[in-house]
């Protein structure tokens, strides 16, 4: 048998096998390992099985504070975002692109009392 516990900021792996004889003999074998946690790891969520060729496998979520503190803004900054409309691409990282350094729109006064917005968007990692 194979438990896992979380305790504080260690996954517990505890294995326990017992072999018995026919003749009534028996031997068992104990095992506890304890691993430390990553950083950002979401042991709430965290998820053992153990793999039809016997392996154990230990799955934990690992939060990223930067990207979930992104995503807070995209939500708190819909009018910014706003000029998407329905053509939102749930996948794509809209406040990551607006608020990059790669992405700088200026509004330009060309004098007149006409406007222009331009846009400079880096292209170097660009992949079509």
């Amino acid at each position: 048998s194979i438990k896992t516990k979380v305790e504080g900021r260690k996954v517990i792996v505890e294995a326990k096998q017992e072999d018995r004889q026919p003749d009534g003999d028996f031997h068992t074998r104990e095992l506890r390992k304890s691993y430390e946690l990553p950083e950002h790891a979401d042991a709430a969520h965290l998820a053992s099985y153990v793999t039809p060729n016997n392996m154990l496998v230990i799955e934990v979520p690992i939060k990223n504070p930067e990207a979930e503190r992104r995503l807070e803004q995209a939500t708190d900054n819909t009018q910014r975002l706003a000029q998407f409309g329905l053509y939102r691409d749930p996948f794509f990282d809209y406040t990551g692109f607006l608020g990059g350094s790669d992405f700088q729109p200026v509004i330009v006064d060309k004098g007149n009392n006409q406007k222009q917005l331009e846009l400079t968007v880096g292209m170097k990692d660009y992949k079509p």
